[in-house]
C-alpha cells in the first residue's frame, strides 16, 4: 500500500469518526442526570471514537513527516573522502570474511535403522 493509499484510507475514517466523535460529546453534555445510563454509554462511546482517533492523527502525521523527508528514497550522504576510504575498507574486510564461510549443504535423504525392542 502506497502512502497516498493509505493516507487516503486513514482520512476517510478519520471523516467518519470525527463527527461522531463531536455527536457523542454532544449527547453527554445534552444528556441530564436522570439519564446517566444513555450518558455514561454515551461518554464511553466518545471515549473509543477518540481512542482510535488519536492514532489515526499520529499516523498521518508521520506519513507527512515520511514524505516530507522523501519517503521511500533514501540519498547517498555525502561524507569526507578520508570517511570514505574507511567505509570502503571496512566493506572489502567484511566481504574476505564473508567468503570464509558457506552454506551447509542439505540433507537429500536420510537412512533409519531400527534398533531392537527393549523390555520394559
Amino acid at each position: 500500500m502506497s502512502i497516498n493509499e493509505m493516507r487516503e484510507e486513514l482520512s476517510v475514517a478519520r471523516a467518519a469518526l470525527v463527527p461522531a466523535l463531536e455527536g457523542m460529546r454532544d449527547y453527554v453534555r445534552l444528556l441530564t442526570d436522570e439519564e446517566r445510563a444513555a450518558r455514561n454509554e454515551a461518554n464511553n462511546a466518545a471515549t473509543d471514537f477518540a481512542r482510535r482517533l488519536d492514532p489515526i492523527d499520529a499516523v498521518l502525521i508521520g506519513l507527512d513527516r515520511l514524505e516530507t523527508d522523501g519517503y521511500p528514497n533514501l540519498e547517498p550522504r555525502e561524507v569526507p573522502h578520508d570517511v570514505y576510504d574507511v567505509f570502503t575498507a571496512n566493506v572489502e574486510t567484511v566481504a574476505r570474511a564473508h567468503a570464509q564461510f558457506r552454506v551447509l549443504p542439505e540433507a537429500v535423504a536420510a537412512v533409519v535403522t531400527p534398533g531392537m525392542p527393549e523390555t520394559k
